[in-house]
């Protein structure tokens, strides 16, 4: 079993790695994102999930270091891109990332040595972000924004806590829709989507739906009006070497 002294060691000898997954413009059919996904692989072979690892490191105090070298590669990754397509690569940030009070000076030091576009750099807040939020994550948040980074509200929530917060994160330009509300026949949960949709762009919010895994559910977030979405049906995570070929030949998602 995996503990937080395996990851500490992990993460001192730089051993996680990022995999991405595309985000497509429903509009459009194109290719306009990045999410990097943090992987940890042991030495003996075995993956062990993000579930059990990003909790692990939250508890642990090591969050900031984790997100700090997925924050490097993913930053450093996207300034690569850039001749080929100037996509935006999308990064989960914990709520005690985004309450340091270095958060914001370590992701902009970042930026300017890769010179990327802080246009292209966006985050995606956990719920939690919203809840009991003193001056400092209030400040990171308008800096960034100021700054011209994108900042998402990650509804992982359900579709319901989040939303009743929407005020408190008044800088959120983007609302990414759980993908557990992501289903075939559960009318309920349909109607949820549409909610979600709808209240999210009332707010003035494009709204992005993740765990997009059939036609069907394609054509339903599009047509409720969701502006963009990912999931195995349009394509699964892959190494960076693969993005920059993903990204030259298939600049338009063709459904099959």
């Amino acid at each position: 079993m995996n503990s937080a002294g395996d990851l500490r060691s992990t993460l001192q000898s730089r051993g996680l790695d990022v995999v991405y997954q595309p985000i497509i413009n429903l509009h459009t059919g194109k290719i306009v994102g990045m999410e990097a996904l943090a992987r940890w692989t042991t030495p003996s072979g075995a993956a062990v999930s993000p579930d059990v690892f990003i909790p692990m490191a939250e508890e642990s105090g090591l969050i900031g270091e984790l997100g700090s070298q997925i924050l490097t590669m993913a930053v450093r990754d996207a300034a690569s891109w850039q001749s080929i397509a100037p996509v935006t690569v999308r990064i989960n940030v914990s709520a005690q990332e985004v309450r340091s009070r270095s958060f914001y000076d370590d992701a902009m030091r970042t930026i300017d040595e890769v010179g990327l576009d802080a246009a292209l750099l966006g985050l995606e807040l956990p719920e939690s972000t919203l809840q009991d939020q003193d001056e400092d994550t209030q400040d990171t948040l308008r800096q960034l924004h100021a700054a011209g980074v994108s900042l998402m509200l990650d509804d992982r929530g359900g579709g319901y806590t989040s939303l009743s917060c929407l005020e408190s994160l008044p800088v959120a330009d983007k609302l990414k829709i759980d993908r557990s509300l992501m289903t075939d026949d559960d009318p309920e949960g349909v109607a949820v989507v549409a909610s979600v949709i709808a209240l999210g762009r009332s707010f003035g919010l494009s709204v992005c739906a993740e765990g997009v895994e059939n036609a069907i559910q394609h054509a339903r977030v599009f047509g409720q009006g969701c502006d963009f979405a990912q999931g195995y049906y349009f394509a699964r995570p892959t190494s960076r070497e693969l993005v920059p070929q993903m990204l030259a030949a298939w600049a338009t998602f063709l459904p099959v």
